[in-house]
């Protein structure tokens, strides 16, 4: 195999254009084996003809440096373990096409500490919770993308004979 001749290399990142990653899908080469080189989306290229994914475990990402220049800096920075084992089994589950493989992705990074409280919080408050299940008001909240209180606004008005 003269590598020279058979393979052809595309780059994609996080940032390239739609056109650019179209044309990835619609460009057909028969003869040439295909080798993407892939920034910080690899976990999330579907192409079927794609067998393995190669992740150097960088990332870029623009960061404010507060010290010397006071402006965003573009540096290249290690991903954590956590991060690693997120695209492993995503681009397991993307490129094996597995069925049950949704069900079987293990998302290793937690929520932050409090985050599940400050988003039930307001639920509550306007009493689309209660008891740790959804009240009437909760269900018809859910079918709407109202904030708590504007729809909790409308529904008592709505109620007392007012409209829109």
């Amino acid at each position: 195999m003269n590598l020279k001749y058979d393979l052809k290399c595309d780059i994609l990142s996080e940032n390239s254009l739609n056109k650019q990653c179209l044309d990835l899908f619609i460009k057909k080469s028969s003869d040439k084996r295909t080798v993407f080189l892939v920034t910080d989306c690899a976990e999330m290229l579907v192409i079927p003809s794609v067998r393995y994914i190669v992740d150097c475990g960088l990332r870029k990402d623009n960061i404010f440096d507060s010290d010397k220049k006071k402006i965003d800096v573009l540096s290249t920075t290690f991903i954590s373990r956590s991060k690693s084992k997120l695209r492993k089994s995503l681009a397991e589950l993307l490129m094996l096409y597995k069925p049950d493989a949704a069900t079987t992705v293990e998302f290793v990074e937690s929520l932050p500490a409090g985050t599940k409280e400050n988003a039930l919080k307001p639920l509550k408050k306007y009493n689309a919770i209660r008891d740790n299940a959804l009240t009437d008001l909760g269900k018809k909240h859910g079918q709407t993308s109202f904030s708590c209180k504007i729809f909790k606004t409308y529904c008592i008005g709505y109620s007392l004979g007012f409209s829109l």
